[in-house]
């Protein structure tokens, strides 16, 4: 038997406003009916699993008529966002009466009208019961009551009948372990609806209210927490939910850093990466937050993601700690670890060997190697194992920091320290990093004017905001990576040699792939299996043996992150069958290591015969040489088809089988 929700009211608008709001929502997963308090003898109580009442107070007149087995929740009601925008035909300034069934639900809607920022009108209370106070006022607004408004008002705007709040959908949500995802959705649509709102509305409310303010009003009488934020975590709204959840202490967020913010009070930020799946966490306070994130419509060409966060009001431990057990899985895929820093290589495994070693301690480290050796990783994977793991790892791409602000990024700065600093300030990525890790990625290019300046917050261990007069006590750890030689550039004057003693206590050097040929068939199973989300995939499985040949022999001057590309590039162009040299970007093949420029002429010519006499013998080689006047015996033709076998250029076939092309040979002539 289907599962039932049974709605209970008093008057007949209040049922309709609420069904006509929940049929919708819960009708593919429950039967929903409404009834109202002069029906309740013909109930039949059996089929519902809930009721939902209106208010306290309707609960308490009928609670003795009700079964005590069946859960009873009170509706939580907020006006209608979608009729909203009616409003705003009144001009700013103007008198409206406000009209509702009673006095408290009359009050109570302005109020809700205020709190979400419709605060450019003066509301005058109307109810039945009331008289006209004065004739002057032009306009009327009523939330489903039109029959109550006063004859003779010329402009009545009729908001609907109020609508369920989320929490409500959470709450039956819940109950009937259904998804999350139905009030997540709905409260996505109401976002994008009022910004849809604002949009309209900002030419007239410019002179009373910016938009930025209303919005923000809007979503705080959300009871749920909201965080919207760009592709680089750099937060562009939020709501007071948001910072209770969250047990933020800092209350001014816009342009922070979402993931320094969360790691600075010790929350993960695993979730960062993960959208459209629901995930747990539990807050400073010991409560249970789910979290889910999805992408908004922006008209920027940068993404911005919508967050929400519901505190989980679960009814048991054991559903707890089967949510717990599910986020546990996700966020274990997505930390770094020395695991995670895939190789066999005899000189690799010593160096992650050192670095365990090192993690253990509490000293400064730079990490040497080419771009795209895993730097990053290393350093995240030291940080997961030392004892700062439980606080911030914060990282600062140096090549991409402004030169003038760099010391804005550092130390941060106070409210009114310069023109356009905003409000309650902002903390730097040194405070940010306290008690954690600072990875400070591409040393070799920290100018030498701003060197003295982070050599003096190392040392002294403490840092002051710009515009501040109190010292911010400072204890990090500093990783530094680096793709030159730092010692060379103390040599030449552009590192100074304190500040390169001061870093570089234990030293760390990454092994370029093309030093570990062994690693790559390794790497590509291994970032495969990943993309194609099979454990069992092999990687000759899919490449022919030229192609397997030409990669393991191919330079790799980008490293492991070209590997990681190339993979991302042959899951996308790859069809059925097997992957062949020609199925490679072309700069990988014009940038190989073989060229037809290095093979003499006479080798140049044996190549285009074969190529068009597939298995072609020596004999008719030197036949088709002597007609171009060259002249080679057979032994020397054995000679140099042994040659281009050895490059991949040729196949020599067994018992007078000839001699073919490769894909390789091919591409190159």
């Amino acid at each position: 038997m289907r599962k039932g929700i049974l709605i209970i009211t008093k008057s007949l608008s209040t049922q309709n406003g609420i069904y006509k709001y929940l049929e919708p929502i819960f009708q593919p997963y429950l039967q929903v009916d409404a009834t109202l308090f002069s029906q309740l003898d013909s109930v039949d109580w059996d089929k519902y699993d809930l009721l939902i009442f209106a208010s306290q107070s309707s609960l308490q007149l009928v609670q003795p008529m009700l079964p005590s087995n069946i859960k009873t929740i009170i509706c939580t009601r907020i006006l209608n966002h979608a009729y909203l925008s009616k409003i705003l035909i009144i001009p700013p300034g103007s008198k409206a009466y406000l009209v509702n069934d009673a006095e408290f639900s009359t009050l109570f809607v302005i109020d809700q009208l205020k709190e979400m920022g419709f605060t450019q009108y003066t509301y005058v209370p109307f109810y039945p019961g009331c008289t006209i106070q004065d004739k002057s006022i032009k306009y009327a607004i009523t939330a489903g009551e039109p029959h109550l408004v006063p004859q003779g008002i010329p402009t009545v705007i009729d908001i609907g009948n109020r609508i369920v709040d989320i929490s409500t959908i959470q709450e039956i949500a819940l109950h009937f372990d259904l998804p999350i995802s139905l009030s997540n959705e709905i409260t996505k649509n109401y976002i994008i609806h009022m910004v849809q709102i604002m949009k309209l509305s900002n030419y007239q409310l410019s002179i009373s209210l910016s938009t930025q303010k209303l919005t923000s009003d809007i979503i705080n009488c959300l009871n749920i927490g909201i965080c919207v934020y760009d592709d680089s975590n750099i937060i562009k709204m939020f709501n007071n939910h948001f910072i209770k959840l969250f047990c933020l202490t800092k209350q001014y967020l816009n342009d922070t850093n979402l993931e320094a913010l969360l790691k600075s009070h010790s929350l993960p930020t695993t979730f960062l990466s993960i959208y459209n799946t629901a995930m747990y966490i539990q807050n400073t306070n010991g409560q249970t937050i789910q979290i889910k994130t999805v992408e908004i419509p922006s008209d920027s060409h940068r993404h911005l993601y919508l967050m929400m966060l519901n505190d989980v009001k679960a009814e048991s431990i054991e559903q707890q700690a089967i949510a717990y057990k599910a986020n546990e899985k996700i966020a274990a895929d997505s930390l770094y670890s020395f695991e995670d820093y895939i190789t066999k290589d005899a000189a690799t495994l010593k160096m992650v060997e050192n670095a365990k070693k090192i993690s253990l301690t509490d000293y400064h480290i730079v990490i040497h190697g080419e771009n795209g050796t895993g730097k990053e990783i290393l350093a995240r994977a030291i940080h997961n194992n030392s004892p700062r793991k439980n606080n911030p790892f914060i990282s600062i791409p140096i090549k991409t920091l402004i030169s003038n602000y760099f010391e804005v990024e550092l130390f941060g700065y106070e409210e009114g320290a310069f023109p356009g600093a905003r409000e309650g300030g902002k903390p730097g990525l040194l405070e940010l990093a306290n008690n954690g890790t600072l990875f400070i990625d591409g040393i070799d290019h920290i100018s030498y004017d701003h060197q003295p300046i982070l050599l003096s917050a190392i040392k002294e261990g403490k840092i002051r905001r710009l515009g501040g007069t109190t010292d911010i006590p400072i204890d990090i750890r500093i990783i530094a990576s680096t793709t030159q030689d730092l010692y060379k550039l103390v040599a030449e004057k552009k590192l100074m040699n304190e500040l390169f003693y001061s870093i570089n206590i234990m030293s760390l050097y990454t092994v370029p792939l093309r030093n570990r040929r062994d690693d790559i068939p390794m790497l590509f199973e291994y970032y495969l299996k990943n993309l194609l989300k099979s454990s069992k995939f092999a990687f000759k499985s899919i490449c022919s043996d030229s192609l397997y040949d030409f990669l393991i022999s191919y330079s790799w001057p980008g490293n492991t992150r070209e590997v990681s590309n190339l993979c991302r590039y042959l899951t996308c162009i790859g069809e059925k069958g097997k992957l062949n040299i020609s199925d490679l970007p072309r700069y990988i093949i014009d940038n190989s290591n073989f060229v037809l420029d290095d093979i003499s002429v006479i080798n140049k010519e044996v190549i285009r015969f074969i190529d068009a006499n597939p298995k072609i013998g020596r004999s008719k080689l030197c036949k088709l040489m002597k007609n171009i006047d060259i002249e080679i015996t057979e032994g020397q033709m054995r000679s140099i088809l042994q040659e281009l076998s050895e490059k991949k250029i040729i196949i020599i076939n067994r018992t007078r089988g000839g001699c073919e092309i490769t894909e390789y040979g091919k591409l190159l002539l």
